[in-house]
């Protein structure tokens, strides 16, 4: 455990914690702009509880700036490790949700489900995507496909899609799993 005191000398801890602030804000939908104020609780807090630790906390960047980094530090990792994962699986599946939002623009979210070698199964949001014209079979279908393109997923290896059951994702000739289905066996070629 690190004291208050080595605290001081040691910049890492500093960064670390500024990354902890970064990440809470981002889960919670905070501005950017609130880590500026998390610094400013912290440190008069820290002047009540702890007035040697003060200078310390101070210290701590979380600018907006730096909390924007931050953030897109945690995203690429988060990307990195995601990538990893899905060349790393055998099998995947997918499960897809439409829903309009409050300003009633459609989104489709795209879960997937990755397999391994080692049967490992690890379940991730891979995009929540905005359906920008309508939500017909052709307009969902090309919006995973092009997700599937950019994510490097092969379709050889998808093993199963769920979906609500909506005439957009199960008509036979023009919804989403029927134009899904033609495209399967040209891949499985």
């Amino acid at each position: 455990m690190v004291s208050l005191q080595e605290t001081e000398c040691a910049p890492e801890i500093c960064v670390l914690a500024s990354y902890m602030v970064a990440l809470k804000i981002a889960k919670t939908g905070r501005p950017f702009t609130d880590g500026d104020f998390v610094k400013e609780c912290l440190v008069e807090c820290s002047e009540v509880v702890c007035p040697s630790a003060a200078k310390t906390f101070s210290s701590i960047p979380l600018s907006d700036s730096t909390i924007h980094h931050r953030v897109n530090d945690i995203a690429a990792e988060m990307k990195e490790q995601l990538e990893g994962i899905i060349s790393s699986s055998v099998y995947f599946s997918l499960a897809l949700d439409e829903s309009t939002d409050v300003v009633d623009t459609a989104q489709l979210a795209v879960f997937g489900r990755f397999v391994d070698k080692d049967f490992n199964v690890t379940e991730e949001l891979l995009d929540v995507l905005p359906l920008k014209s309508t939500t017909k079979g052709e307009d969902i279908f090309n919006a995973v496909e092009e997700l599937m393109d950019n994510a490097n997923l092969d379709l050889k290896k998808l093993s199963f899609v769920a979906t609500d059951g909506a005439p957009a994702m199960r008509a036979e000739g023009q919804g989403f799993c029927g134009r899904l289905q033609r495209k399967l066996p040209v891949c499985l070629q």
